[in-house]
């Protein structure tokens, strides 16, 4: 405002008018600064520009707050015709703060294209003024708009930009006495991700000495972080703190504003009753004129609530409220969730179903779109009339809306880079419907190739995602049905994938794809009655809308998923328990029955078999399925686990681009030291198995870790070919409460190695194991699982070797053992790493050694490739010598010694470690000999000297050499 005149006292009251609309503004007291500021456009002349142009933008700042606007657009108007008026000054800042009004018109509509470009405006005029005191307030503020907008329009990596410019203008400013910067800064580490932070922010201005009418904002950010976290108890009481604090001193907003978010706390965490007496008390204490959209909402809330309970009139009377203020006040952004919650309601309903309504309001929806940028609320708009497509019987609007859907959550899906970011899994996890039913409609049509497709495309995408952006493949390449085959034929397996129904949960499907069969890809229909029957005592909670409520149908699948993880927490190894779990035996005959039996005659004994499972099968123990005959199915084929077919081929690219040049053939990990002894129990066995597993190495190719800090372990494991961990897993380890990702390695007694420690690593390992409980269990979504195995894979790991549940210390020694011997013997002696086979060795042996303890060998598994090339591409011969019926001919394979054993009997191959030297009394394994020996050694061969004597027994080899001959060895 201009300075007044003492002598005015027109213009003494006009001031007074101004100031007083200001502070009730300021303190959210709407109805009290409408009226004063609506005495100031009384009082003043149409000359006095400056008072009317501050007013104006006062009133226009009402009608955003209360949701009008139409009237709020109005005054933009009329301040645009300000600027051209003589009288007018300080022209520059006049244009920031009318960009500054449109943007946030604009951001509360929905239009966040629109707003973000008037923001960005707004910033090009103020940057060069920011010290304008009339600017000052909304330059504080005008990096989290732009955060916001820049999220809603799915440019991330310039949300991040805004979102660390917004904290380092808030850091600047925290020292001040104003509790609401404080409240910025949390709010920029929320957005950030950095929940730590900020509730350190906001319990520094809970716990700070300025005055408790102040502390709401913080007691309110401090709930919506603990929203976030997923902490009920946290959140609700941080809204109550908030509420309590505005009901003491009175404050109308802050109450208004807690008692929403205390309502749509409960309504987050499924507290359905207390949620809707909540919302339903918000609503009559409440004006809608208040804050129409937040009353828009609240309506809205209830419908879905009620349509959930089946309380069919009350949702379609509030949804139908909440339609009639959408309409008034033009809320296009909260419109197209009422319209499409109303066309689900007349889709499903029982009493009020009606097909043509149910169109009609998805349609609406879709308009109400039109304009926006929510590339996701289109997904599910279009989704939901797919449904209604189908209900009609109109086949082919019913297809092209499933793919118009899939193409709409794709446009956001593109543009997050981070692919294992929480909102990428949440956007598929409202894709995955789409792609069922497109999958099922071209099952329907017979179609079961592009049924095939549909399926592999609806899995893995997170670790798809990394592996297409590490070679280079854009996001709109989709893998065709010869890759597919090419890549079973590469990899000489048969690929099954299994896909369930998730509308029907006894009804399956998968496909068996074997080049060499006369039908190379096959479509197998299964009924999985039994397995859902033989889970019959497993007694769960069913989320029957499981998904989001914006999805049509409710996911009875779930109930298999569920109860499945439920039998399997029931066979976690309990210490000193040589029983069997009760079932187990019947259980894995059931799942056979139901999984393998129907496509027996298509798999070749012997044979390599791949299984690419359904998030809801993910967690079945496939190696123990039991055929009729007694027989596991480890023990008629080669197993191995694919997240998907597409995760195959990106695999197979990615590891054939690479150099498999490694400074160590293997680097293990070990820790067994407990956490808790009743809880995690010191593990006696593993520093044998650790040593076991070093032994059958090379001692200058080995890095041995015991006990290491993350950051020793993220260095060494880089340049490895194989990479073990013996220590204490935890399935349901988090590093964040929020994260996406669950499963945690105890390395050290203080530290434990996270999914999300592994990001960055490139690796070049064939095969990581994971000896560890429970090392293969991850999170379960429609995707799949996502776990430490994911993570491995998604840094370049060739194959991950993992566990279903609790392993048994002392066996799992020996099969580890065991594993490595036959994983070096298929080094040493074929054209491959063959991990997969090894495996299968491996866990034979285990059954055969302790036959009553199918959960100490039944456990392991592999994910990823079957094999990989071979450490070694070049065998030199070094010198063959004469020995009793038969010869012996030294070879040198990369930095190993072999030895050919001709005689009688035939050929035999002798790795490094069961060649034995001997110089006097001193003996010692080849494999154990430092680099300078080793070639002390080959130098003795390559000049031709012969030892002293040459035996073989038992396929190994012994050599006796003269001292003066072997000063090397000494």
């Amino acid at each position: 405002m201009s300075a007044v005149s003492a002598y005015s006292p027109r213009l003494k009251e006009l001031s007074h008018y101004y100031l007083l609309g200001s502070e009730c503004l300021r303190l959210k007291k709407f109805d009290s600064a409408f009226q004063a500021f609506s005495n100031v456009i009384f009082l003043a002349n149409e000359n006095e520009v400056e008072e009317l142009f501050s007013t104006r933008i006062g009133l226009a700042d009402i009608y955003i707050e209360r949701g009008d606007f139409i009237k709020a657009s109005m005054y933009k108007l009329i301040l645009l015709s300000y600027l051209n008026h003589p009288k007018i000054c300080y022209k520059d800042s006049k244009k920031a703060r009318i960009y500054y009004l449109e943007g946030t018109i604009h951001c509360y509509q929905g239009f966040h294209k629109k707003a973000l470009i008037a923001y960005e405006v707004f910033l090009h005029y103020f940057l060069p003024i920011q010290k304008d005191p009339d600017l000052e307030e909304l330059g504080d503020s005008i990096f989290c708009h732009l955060s916001y907008c820049c999220f809603e329009v799915g440019d991330f990596k310039k949300m991040d930009h805004y979102l660390k410019q917004a904290a380092l203008k808030w850091n600047e400013k925290k020292e001040g006495p104003d509790a609401f910067k404080f409240a910025q800064l949390s709010i920029c580490y929320k957005g950030l991700g950095q929940y730590e932070n900020a509730k350190t922010i906001c319990k520094t201005i809970i716990d700070s000495p300025s005055e408790e009418y102040n502390k709401g904002p913080a007691w309110c950010n401090l709930g919506l972080v603990h929203d976030d976290l997923g902490s009920y108890l946290e959140s609700l009481s941080a809204h109550e703190k908030d509420f309590e604090i505005a009901n003491k001193y009175n404050i109308h907003e802050g109450k208004r504003r807690a008692s929403f978010n205390i309502a749509v706390t409960h309504l987050s965490f499924d507290k359905d009753d207390i949620a809707t007496e909540a919302l339903e008390n918000y609503l009559k204490e409440f004006s809608k004129h208040e804050d129409v959209e937040q009353h828009a909402l609240a309506l809205h809330a209830l419908g879905v609530i009620y349509l959930r309970q089946g309380e069919e009139a009350h949702s379609e009377n509030r949804l139908l409220q909440a339609l009639e203020n959408t309409n008034q006040f033009e809320l296009n952004r909260i419109k197209w969730r009422v319209s499409n919650t109303l066309g689900k309601l007349y889709l499903v309903s029982e009493n009020l179903k009606d097909l043509e309504k149910a169109e009609e309001h998805l349609l609406i929806a879709l308009e109400s779109l039109k304009n926006l940028d929510d590339f996701d609320g289109k997904g599910v708009v279009y989704s939901s009339l797919a449904h209604v497509y189908q209900a009609l019987g109109d086949k082919v609007k019913e297809k092209e809306h499933f793919e118009l859907s899939i193409q709409s959550f794709s446009q956001v899906w593109n543009h997050i880079s981070d692919h294992a970011s929480p909102w990428k899994i949440s956007i598929f996890e409202r894709q995955f419907v789409p792609y069922r039913k497109l999958e099922k409609y071209y099952l329907e049509q017979n179609d079961h190739i592009n049924a095939l497709l549909v399926s592999d495309s609806s899995r893995a995408k997170a670790l798809i995602g990394i592996l297409r952006e590490k070679l280079n493949v854009p996001e709109s390449e989709r893998i065709s049905i010869d890759q597919i085959l090419k890549i079973a034929k590469d990899l000489k397996t048969t690929i099954i994938e299994y896909s369930c129904d998730p509308f029907d949960e006894v009804k399956g499907w998968c496909w068996v794809i074997a080049p060499e069969n006369p039908t190379p890809i096959a479509m197998i229909p299964l009924n999985l009655e039994q397995t859902l029957e033989s889970l019959g005592d497993y007694q769960v909670e069913i989320d029957e809308n499981f998904g989001s409520d914006e999805m049509i149908g409710q996911f009875r699948g779930s109930r298999l998923q569920k109860k499945i993880a439920e039998c399997l927490k029931g066979y976690e190894i309990k210490r000193g328990d040589d029983k069997n779990p009760p079932n187990i035996e019947k259980l894995s005959h059931v799942w056979y029955n139901d999984l393998i039996k129907p496509i027996k005659g298509l798999l070749k004994a012997e044979s390599s078999v791949t299984i690419v499972a359904d998030a809801y099968l993910s967690n079945l123990p496939f190696s123990l399925f039991t055929s009729e005959e007694g027989k596991h199915l480890f023990e008629t084929v080669t197993l191995s686990i694919a997240p998907s077919i597409e995760a195959l081929i990106r695999m197979d690219e990615w590891q054939k681009r690479k150099d498999k040049q490694t400074k160590k053939d293997i680097s293990v990990i070990t820790n067994e030291y407990g956490v808790d002894e009743e809880l995690l129990p010191s593990l006696p066995h593993v520093a044998n198995e650790g040593k076991a597993v070093g032994r059958q190495f090379l001692q200058e190719r080995a890095n041995s870790l015991h006990c290491p800090n993350i950051e020793e372990v993220k260095e060494k494991v880089q340049n490895s070919r194989c990479i073990h961990f013996s220590c204490h897993g935890l399935a349901g380890k988090k590093k964040f409460p929020n994260s996406i990702f669950a499963g945690g390695l105890y390395v050290n007694q203080n530290g434990c190695l996270y999914v999300e420690d592994l990001k960055g690593l490139n690796l070049n390992a064939d095969v990581v194991f994971l000896s560890a409980c429970s090392s293969g269990r991850g999170q379960v979504y429609k995707e799949g699982v996502i776990g430490l195995p994911h993570a491995f894979l998604s840094e370049g790991a060739a194959s991950v070797i993992s566990t279903k549940w609790g392993i048994y210390d002392k066996a799992t020694k020996d099969i580890v053992k065991k594993f490595y011997e036959e994983y070096l013997y298929s080094v040493e002696n074929d054209d491959i790493c063959n991990q997969a086979e090894a495996l299968r060795k491996a866990i034979i042996f285990g059954k055969k050694n302790y036959p009553k303890r199918p959960d100490a060998w039944g456990s392991f598994f592999l994910t990823g490739l079957p094999y990989s090339p071979p450490f070694y591409k070049n065998r030199e011969p070094l010198k063959t010598f004469q020995i009793e019926n038969g010869e012996v001919t030294f070879f040198m394979r990369g930095t190993k010694v072999e030895a050919q054993v001709k005689d009688l009997q035939g050929l035999t191959r002798i790795p490094e470690r069961d060649i034995k030297l001997q110089v006097g009394n001193h003996k010692c394994n080849m494999s154990d000999l430092f680099e300078n020996k080793r070639k002390g050694f080959l130098e003795f061969l390559q000049k031709g000297l012969k030892p002293e004597s040459i035996t073989t027994k038992n396929n190994k080899i012994s050599i006796k050499l003269k001292k003066e001959e072997a000063k090397w060895q000494q």
